[in-house]
C-alpha cells in the first residue's frame, strides 16, 4: 500500500471554532482507556442526537461549517435519506445455507451491490456495539 503523502497539509490550522466545539473529554477516555474492565463504545460522533454526545457540539459545528461543502453535504443528505428507507420485513422462512455458502453471498452482494472493495466475516464480539444508541 502506498503511503499518504501529508507534506500538502503541513501548513493547514484547523480553525478556531474546531478548538472551542472540541469537548473536555477525549474520545480514548469516553470509551475507556485505561479502564479495568472491557464495555461496549459509547456515541462519538455521527449520531443523530447531538444532545447525548459530549461531541454534539463539534458535530453540529462540522455540519454547519465544514459539511456545508458540495462534496461533503451530498454524501451526508444522500446518508440521510438512506436512513430513512424502511427496513425490509423479516422472511418468513430461513435460507438453508451453509457457512461458506452465506460468507460467498455476502461477498458478492457487498462487492457487486454495495460498491465494497473487499469483505471480511469474523463472529460478532458484543463489545464492538454501541449500546446506548
Amino acid at each position: 500500500m502506498a503511503k499518504l503523502d501529508l507534506s500538502k497539509y503541513a501548513d493547514f490550522v484547523p480553525a478556531p471554532e474546531f478548538f472551542e466545539s472540541l469537548p473536555e473529554i477525549a474520545g480514548n477516555e469516553l470509551n475507556g482507556l485505561g479502564e479495568p474492565d472491557i464495555r461496549p463504545p459509547d456515541p462519538i460522533l455521527w449520531h443523530a442526537d447531538t444532545s447525548t454526545s459530549p461531541f454534539g457540539d463539534l458535530q453540529k459545528w462540522y455540519q454547519k461549517s465544514v459539511g456545508l461543502s458540495v462534496g461533503a453535504k451530498s454524501h451526508r443528505m444522500a446518508n440521510v435519506e438512506f436512513r430513512k428507507k424502511p427496513l425490509s420485513p423479516v422472511a418468513e422462512e430461513g435460507l438453508d445455507w451453509t457457512a461458506e455458502e452465506w460468507a460467498a453471498n455476502i461477498k458478492k452482494a457487498a462487492i457487486e451491490e454495495c460498491e465494497a472493495d473487499a469483505v471480511g466475516i469474523v463472529r460478532i464480539d458484543p463489545n464492538w456495539i454501541f449500546d446506548t444508541i
